[in-house]
């Protein structure tokens, strides 16, 4: 059974995963000009250059009259949690190809790695977004959190197969980067699109624009529209299916990964 085996595969790797993790924290610490305080300001970043475009009335403000602030700041906190997961199997595998450690704890580092920057961004992010919106719904937070591991476990389904592309390819990763960072603008982080036909084909078809969407109306309204519930059902459902396919996958291929490597 695929679970059985996934289990077995953490408890074999999950020790030397949060030793890789660890290490490579350790050495951005200090190699970074302001040590922990700048590992904890880089992933909030993009926030801190966007957000005073938003504040300054640059963007279209959103149309429900969510404050366009509450509405930038839980957009781009949801948007890099699924960013960080997409990235976290190339990432870890990337840095530790060198090492003896096996595939699968190269992989799980950059899970646990992943795992770390994401605490930094929902501690300082979701506080703001709750001064600034003036309360969130309890019950659409609440909804919210039961599905974002449906997002989560897409992004990391969608991060294995990504993962197999960058081992005998490794330009594929920064290429990868690049693009996902590309997709801040387009994916309904900041500003809504206009209320177009294209508009919601854009959104449905673009799973980062759509849970980001649906996650962000839920905690501040608690309601979805009706129109992306048929995306919703279909990527709920094309998550857990591609994570079944593409776990297979990388636990029959682990150890041959090694030798793909170029």
């Amino acid at each position: 059974m695929i679970e059985r085996r996934v289990l077995r595969t953490l408890a074999m790797h999950g020790r030397a995963a949060r030793a890789l993790a660890r290490q490579a924290r350790l050495t951005r610490r200090c190699r970074h000009p302001l040590g922990r305080v700048g590992l904890w300001a880089a992933p909030l970043a993009p926030a801190l250059v966007y957000l005073p475009l938003v504040a300054a009335g640059s963007f279209p403000a959103p149309a429900g009259g969510q404050p366009p602030l509450a509405y930038a700041v839980l957009g781009y906190l949801i948007w890099s949690l699924m960013v960080e997961v997409v990235l976290a199997p190339t990432r870890g595998f990337m840095a530790h190809r060198a090492d003896v450690h096996a595939p699968p704890a190269a992989v799980l580092a950059g899970l646990w790695d992943a795992l770390e920057r994401a605490g930094v961004r929902v501690v300082v992010l979701l506080p703001l977004a709750l001064v600034l919106a003036g309360g969130l719904d309890p019950v659409g937070l609440l909804a919210a959190l039961a599905l974002l591991p449906m997002a989560l476990l897409l992004a990391l389904a969608a991060g294995l197969l990504l993962a197999f592309w960058a081992v005998p390819w490794p330009d594929v990763a920064a290429g990868a980067a690049t693009g996902l960072r590309l997709t801040l603008l387009p994916s309904l982080v900041l500003f809504p699109l206009p209320d177009a036909a294209w508009a919601w084909a854009a959104t449905v078809l673009n799973p980062l624009a759509l849970w980001t969407e649906i996650l962000r109306f839920l905690a501040l309204d608690g309601g979805v529209s009706a129109a992306l519930l048929p995306g919703l059902v279909a990527w709920s459902l094309a998550g857990p299916t591609l994570f079944v396919v593409t776990g297979r996958a990388f636990i029959r291929l682990a150890p041959r990964l090694r030798e793909m490597v170029p």
